[in-house]
């Protein structure tokens, strides 16, 4: 009997450019918000900026912990059988719920466009049988090449995701 299951299994990824604008654009915004800071000419108001800067920064650094962690993992299987969104340590420490759906079969159903061009475009819910995961980003893969992908992946176990539209 395969052991293969014993650990989450990685079912969709964020492309690695993604990760890396997500990362260098907090970066930057620090980086903004710090020389800001040094060129104005009120105290108070360089204070504030200061405060946004290492706010910008904390958040940079706390995109990178999250990729080490998570790995660019935005779906996985895991071992009890449900589609899962990985925590990052934000969720983590607020005790926010985790994301998740199960069932047999999950419906992946696209939201409408939010009206400007976006990289993460199509997003989806996924509904499954007692629960939902809401705002998925595809990075432009469509609903039906998305279900495609991941039915290749969790069809061993079961799972069966369907996408209706747009192929």
């Amino acid at each position: 009997m395969s052991d293969a299951w014993k650990n989450p299994v990685p079912v969709w990824t964020e492309p690695t450019s993604a990760s890396v604008v997500r990362v260098a654009g907090r970066g930057l915004l620090a980086g903004l918000w710090g020389a800001l800071a040094l060129f104005v000419p009120w105290a108070l108001l360089a204070v504030v900026l200061w405060i946004f800067s290492a706010v910008a920064f904390l958040h940079a650094v706390l995109a990178i912990a999250n990729l080490a962690r998570n790995k660019g993992v935005l779906l996985m299987l895991t071992p009890s059988g449900t589609l899962e969104w990985p925590q990052s340590y934000q969720e983590t420490w607020l005790g926010r719920p985790r994301d998740w759906v199960d069932g047999p079969t999950i419906n992946v159903v696209e939201h409408a466009g939010m009206g400007v061009p976006s990289l993460v475009e199509p997003r989806v819910t996924l509904k499954g049988a007692t629960q939902e995961l809401v705002n998925l980003p595809l990075y432009r893969v469509s609903p039906v090449e998305f279900a495609k992908a991941v039915n290749a992946v969790v069809a061993e176990r079961g799972i069966v995701l369907k996408a209706y539209g747009r192929s």
